[in-house]
């Protein structure tokens, strides 16, 4: 039943292989037609992977091709300036997926310290998985993502970098909101998804309408408005169903709490607009801080979805500074 939602959502030529010939066929074949988009460090990064673990690597490519087929669905925002409590930036990523895959077990915060001159970095999302889902830098960039239904075939292709190693490029070489939309911009890009972007820099957010053919760029008074989805000054969102949006639920709780927003009602907003069941991430910018929940993992008590449960906070500025 699973599989047969998610080909709805997949270019009907990997629909036709995955259904003929099987899931690890489809994601080996998708490796095969990024490789030449695809700079070879990642490449390598999973084979270091594969030495140290005894795992093959072919393993380690599926998993991280595994988002250019299913992307999600999710929620996010951005908001600065008066739509905020403390007038700083403020950006979440609710990650709504499947709360009862295996791989909830293994929820982690890796964090990059390169030793080329390139920008530390933090990847919040599981062991293995080394293109970005979720994460935040030490340039106080953040990203979110969720999936952008109702494209047709023409507007997607598999023949390009994947997403998930686009955004790792936006974390590690982004050092503004300028640079960051650069690398969105000038990527060989593949499939249909919406992407957020925050800096400190700047104190603002964008929202951006990311596939093969397109790059839109949103801010708060250019995004497109309805009655479930008002114009909020300095905010821009989107929530978890297909764009745009009819479903008023994430829309009325950001006007409820709109001057106001904080990690802690934002953490509200996420509860009762049910996103977010796979993992959340709420960057707080001011405090130069990350609040993590993720979904109950095998042996723990609580509620199963990451929105209901506790978070976890990350004093970015001590992470960065550490030093091995």
């Amino acid at each position: 039943a699973m599989i047969q939602e998610y080909l709805k959502h997949i270019p009907h030529f990997l629909a036709e292989i995955i259904a003929k010939y099987g899931l690890h066929f489809a994601l080996d074949l998708n490796y095969e037609i990024t490789k030449k988009y695809t700079p070879e460090r990642y490449d390598q990064e999973l084979h270091g992977l594969a030495d140290g673990s005894g795992i093959d690597v072919k393993q380690f490519r599926r998993l991280n091709l595994l988002p250019e087929l299913i992307k999600a669905a999710c929620s996010m925002y951005g908001a600065w300036g008066v739509a905020t409590e403390r007038h700083g930036l403020m950006q979440l990523r609710a990650l709504d997926w499947d709360s009862h895959a295996p791989i909830k077990k293994w929820a982690s915060m890796v964090v990059y310290h390169p030793d080329d001159g390139t920008v530390p970095f933090s990847n919040i999302g599981y062991p293995g998985l080394i293109g970005s889902i979720t994460g935040y830098s030490a340039s106080s960039i953040g990203i979110s993502e969720k999936v952008w239904l109702g494209q047709p075939d023409s507007q997607d292709s598999r023949f390009g970098m994947p997403w998930t190693y686009v955004l790792r490029d936006v974390l590690q070489y982004a050092t503004d909101l300028d640079s960051a939309l650069s690398i969105l911009k000038d990527a060989h890009r593949t499939c249909s998804i919406h992407v957020g972007v925050g800096s400190s820099k700047t104190g603002e957010f964008r929202g951006v309408q990311y596939s093969y053919k397109h790059l839109n760029i949103f801010n708060w008074m250019d995004q497109p408005a309805s009655e479930a989805h008002p114009t909020l000054t300095n905010v821009v969102y989107w929530d978890k169903h297909v764009q745009p949006s009819s479903n008023p639920c994430f829309g009325s709780l950001l006007q409820h709490f709109y001057g106001h927003l904080d990690v802690e009602n934002t953490r509200q907003i996420a509860a009762e607009a049910q996103t977010g069941d796979m993992q959340i991430a709420i960057f707080d910018f001011k405090g130069n801080e990350v609040y993590v929940a993720n979904a109950r993992a095998d042996g723990e008590s609580g509620p199963d979805n990451a929105y209901d449960r506790s978070y976890v906070r990350f004093n970015m500025t001590a992470i960065f500074a550490e030093k091995l």
